[in-house]
């Protein structure tokens, strides 16, 4: 996919966990320059407070749709109209939806039709005839956890590399909207602007300035060169935890 193009994301709450947002927006990032990110579902359920927790760290736009009559599902029909109209505007040049119902195969083929990129982002459930409906379909899932040997202790997980996972997810999601050079460095002012943008608060990490924060996480890199502005990029994943 060319980096130019205009990608739009729905995502069906209701059928896809929050626990995948962080692989769905990397996916849909690949395709393009992301213009719009929406989910759709009943958001004052308690099964979709995840998603709630969500919203502010991948900063998107949660529509809120109510039930219907039984075995009516709102937030699709929303999610499908959304779509639809966005199509007519033309304003993006690939729809991503983020479900694996099939109940989604006529807004595939109505976005193809118009000569437009129709991409599913889902699980392996999702059916063969959706699959055909789209452009492309990716497969994402849960990351497989993989026991460890009955002769070694499980390692634990500890509150710094608990918290850096946190973090990480706030720092990708803003650096998605702010300018870097060519090496991925960017203006910690830049990074900071944008992770307040979508809700970050340093006193959640336990610091009062957002800097502080990020000097904390191994996954990142910061300098000050020739006495300049802080810059700060993601650390390529060869140097995480080298000495």
């Amino acid at each position: 996919m060319k980096k130019d193009l205009k990608v739009a994301v729905f995502i069906d709450a209701e059928n896809m966990s929050a626990a995948l947002a962080t692989q769905v927006f990397q996916a849909a990032q690949n395709l393009g320059d992301i213009i719009e990110r929406r989910a759709y579902g009943d958001f004052s359920s308690a099964n979709l407070k995840p998603w709630r927790d969500a919203a502010p760290v991948h900063a998107l736009e949660l529509v809120q749709t109510v039930a219907g009559a039984a075995g009516k599902n709102s937030a699709d029909i929303a999610l499908a109209i959304d779509c639809i109209e966005m199509l007519g505007d033309e304003r993006a040049d690939v729809y991503c939806l983020v479900t694996s119902d099939s109940d989604f195969t006529q807004v595939a083929m109505r976005v193809r039709a118009r000569g437009k990129t129709a991409v599913g982002i889902g699980r392996a459930t999702a059916s063969g005839v959706y699959r055909s409906s789209l452009s492309r379909f990716i497969e994402i899932a849960n990351e497989k956890i993989v026991a460890p040997a009955k002769t070694a202790p499980k390692p634990a997980v500890s509150k710094i590399e608990a918290t850096d996972a946190r973090l990480m997810a706030i720092v990708r999601s803003a650096f998605e909207t702010i300018e870097k050079d060519g090496n991925g460095w960017s203006k910690l002012n830049l990074l900071s602007n944008a992770m307040r943008a979508i809700g970050f608060t340093p006193k959640d990490f336990g610091r009062r300035q957002i800097g502080k924060v990020l000097q904390g996480c191994q996954h990142l890199e910061m300098r000050n060169p020739n006495s300049a502005h802080w810059e700060v990029r993601i650390r390529p994943l060869k140097s995480v935890g080298a000495a």
